[in-house]
Parts: C-alpha cells; structure tokens; sequence
C-alpha cells in the first residue's frame, strides 16, 4: 500500500501524516547507501497514530526517500546529499530515469487523488481544515548530545507558511488552536523535554513554516480550505533509537484530540 485514504462524507476536517512512510521499492532499495535507523530518522514516524483514528485522514506509508510529497515535483525525489540533510544518498550506481519517473508517477498520482478528495469535500461543505502532521528531530548532533536550545526548537510547531496563502478569516482560528494547545496541562518528567513546564511551548512558523503540500493546498484553494502543518518536536522518542515514551506520546495525542475537539468552525 502506498497511501491510505479513509475519507468519508460526514466531517469537513481531514487529518494526514505525509511523512509516516518507511516502505521503498524493491529496486531502490538495492541502491540507497542510507542505514535503515538514518532513513527512519529523517522519517516522521509513529505519526500515523496521530490520525488513524480520525473519520478522514490520509496516511502515506512510502518512504519520503523515494518521493517526497512534500516538495515540489522539481525537488522530490532525492538525488544528491544536498537535498537530504548531507546523507549519500545511492551507492555508486545512481537512479536511471525510469526509475525517477516511476517515483514521479507515484508522485503525480496522490495530488491528482489529494485534488479528487477536496473538489468531492468542497461539493459537501463550504469550507474544510487540513491538519497536515509532522515531527521533527532536536538532537541533531548524535544520540547523547545535549538538546537544541528550546528558543529555537518549541514542541509544537504551527506552520502558516507565513499566511501568504491562508486568509485573514482563517487567522483566528489558527490563533485559537495555538491558544488551546498552550492551556493544556502537561506534566511529568518526560527524559525528552528539554524543559519541566507544566505547559506546551507551542509558537507559529518557528523553523518549520509549513511544506510544499500546505503551500499547494493554502493557493490553489484559497479562502474554501486552510491547511495547517503542525511539527511536533519528537520529545516522544528516542529520535537515534526510536524507542517511544509510550506515557509521553499518550498525553500529546490525547492533547491533541483535545484540540482537535475544541475546535468549532461554522461550516
């Protein structure tokens, strides 16, 4: 399977984890030099639990290592170290054009279903929210590294893509999610959290201000559909290991379900 999609005809909210996906073809993987724990690593995984619970969500179980539906066409099949974080990417023997084609395809494929869902969604109701769900790494310098400083790294990122495409009647709503993931008790001595407080620290487009998806959606359907991409910082594993703080990936995603469920939109 190389994409989940469960969507129904009863709820305007789509949820999706693009970047859940660890499966590659048989062929490529026969040539990428990235380790198994590396590619994982860059991966967001576990973030199908997130949403498979939700009514409609879209969960991507392909590798970003074999196209990144997060990127432009242009840039989402990886070729050189450059365009993932300085890994080699293949052994001596590089993808021939069939192959990137394939990928493309593939690629080509999921927006042309991703536009087939929103048109049918958009038939149903007069606005929809896309919550578009990533992780991200904070301990880039190696598993026993100390954590990133906490001002450039919040646990929860909410991606606008700097609101040049979402408009201003979405503004509030967008402030209102921030506002309900801050209220939010979370306590407990969690090994991950580079901070004791009892609360999230969750800010609008620190680092991450939302990928080519959100972008694509936010323009091409301007004022009918937002799309948020939220980064949760992976203080819920291991990010070298992936070993899971099962206790600690419980409370985010039943303070997610919070949010999700305090959010009222007059469709």
């Amino acid at each position: 399977m190389e994409t989940k999609y469960n969507i129904t005809e009863n709820s305007p909210v789509i949820f999706t984890a693009i970047h859940n996906g660890h499966n590659m073809s048989e062929n490529l993987k026969q040539k990428i030099s990235i380790s198994e724990p590396d590619r994982m690593r860059e991966e967001d995984p576990f973030t199908e639990q997130f949403v498979s619970d939700k009514e409609n969500h879209i969960i991507q179980y392909t590798s970003r290592f074999e196209y990144d539906i997060n990127r432009h066409r242009t840039k989402a099949v990886y070729e050189k170290p450059e365009d993932c974080w300085g890994l080699p990417v293949y052994r001596s023997v590089a993808l021939t054009e069939a192959e990137k084609e394939m990928s493309l395809r593939k690629y080509d494929l999921f927006y042309a279903t991703l536009d087939a869902i929103i048109d049918k969604q958009l038939r149903l109701f007069d606005r929809l929210l896309i919550w578009d769900i990533h992780s991200y790494n904070h301990r880039r310098q190696g598993a026993g590294a100390e954590f990133d400083p906490g001002e450039l790294n919040p646990e929860i990122i909410i991606g606008t893509n700097n609101y040049q495409f979402i408009s201003a009647e979405w503004r509030p709503l967008v402030d209102k999610i921030q506002q309900l993931f801050i209220q939010q008790q979370f306590e407990g001595d969690f090994s991950n959290r580079a901070t004791r407080e009892s609360h999230l620290d969750v800010r609008q487009n620190v680092k991450f201000p939302g990928g080519f998806m959100s972008q694509y959606i936010n323009h091409k359907y301007t004022g009918r559909v937002c799309c948020l991409a939220i980064e949760f910082k992976k203080i819920w594993m291991n990010e070298w290991t992936q070993e899971i703080d099962t206790e600690c990936f419980d409370r985010l995603k039943k303070i997610f379900n919070v949010v999700c469920q305090g959010v009222s939109l007059d469709f």
